[in-house]
C-alpha cells in the first residue's frame, strides 16, 4: 500500500510537470484521439515524388550571410536527407533526420560550422518535415482549428485549417516561441523566422 501511494504521488508530480511545460492556451483544451487519418493531414505539407524526392528553392538570411540555392529532400529507408546547395554548386549543409528529435549533420560549410548554427538549421527544417507516425504526440481541436504538438527535444505546435497546414511554432521548455513557420499556399512557400539568433529562411516548392 505504501509503495502504491508513493507511485501514485510520483505519477502525479510527472503529470504536473508535463502540463506546466505545455503552452498555456493548450492546457485548457480537451485532448482528442490522435488517429492515422488526422496525423496524415498534418504530415501532408511535403509531397515526395515516386522517387522519394522533393525539391525547393531556398533563401537564408543569417549571421551576416545571404545564401540562395536548391534544397533537396530525399526519403531514405530510415530517414529523410536534406541537402542545401548554392546556385554555384557549393554544399551549404547536409542533414539526415531520423525522426522529429534525432538528426545527424553530414556536412556544413566551414565558415558556419558552429554547434548553434547546425542546431538552428536542423530544428527549423524539422518544423516542416512530415511528422513521425508514432511518438509523444498530442492532438487538440478548437472550433475549426486543429493543433498537434509533441514533447521530445522540442515542442512543436502545428495549426491546421480546412485540412491545410498553415503555421508551425517551435517552443522552448519554458513555453517561449523560438521559431515560427508560416505557409503561403498561393506561393507554395514556407517563411521560417527564428528570433534569437536571428534567422530567416524562405523555402519555396518547385513544381
Amino acid at each position: 500500500m505504501f509503495l502504491n501511494r508513493n507511485l501514485l504521488f510520483a505519477v502525479g508530480i510527472i503529470l504536473l510537470i508535463l502540463n506546466a511545460c505545455s503552452p498555456k492556451d493548450i492546457r485548457a483544451l480537451q485532448q482528442k484521439e490522435l488517429t492515422a487519418e488526422n496525423l496524415n493531414v498534418f504530415s501532408s505539407q511535403i509531397d515526395f515524388s515516386s522517387k522519394g524526392l522533393a525539391k525547393f528553392r531556398f533563401h537564408i538570411a543569417a549571421f551576416d550571410q545571404n545564401l540562395s540555392g536548391l534544397l533537396i529532400l530525399q526519403e531514405q529507408e530510415d530517414s529523410i536527407r536534406a541537402v542545401m546547395m548554392t546556385d554555384f554548386g557549393l554544399k551549404v549543409i547536409d542533414i539526415s533526420f531520423f525522426n522529429q528529435s534525432a538528426y545527424r549533420i553530414n556536412h556544413i560549410m566551414k565558415h558556419i560550422d558552429y554547434d548553434f548554427v547546425k542546431e538552428s538549421f536542423a530544428l527549423n527544417l524539422m518544423m516542416i518535415l512530415p511528422l513521425p507516425q508514432k511518438g509523444n504526440l498530442r492532438y487538440y481541436l478548437k472550433n475549426d482549428l486543429q493543433y498537434i504538438y509533441q514533447k521530445e527535444t522540442q515542442i512543436l505546435r502545428l495549426y491546421n485549417r480546412e485540412n491545410n497546414l498553415r503555421k508551425v511554432e517551435r517552443y522552448t521548455r519554458g513555453s517561449k516561441i523560438v521559431s515560427t513557420a508560416n505557409y503561403k499556399p498561393e506561393l507554395m512557400e514556407w517563411v521560417i523566422i527564428q528570433e534569437n539568433p536571428s534567422i530567416e529562411m524562405i523555402i519555396k516548392r518547385l513544381k
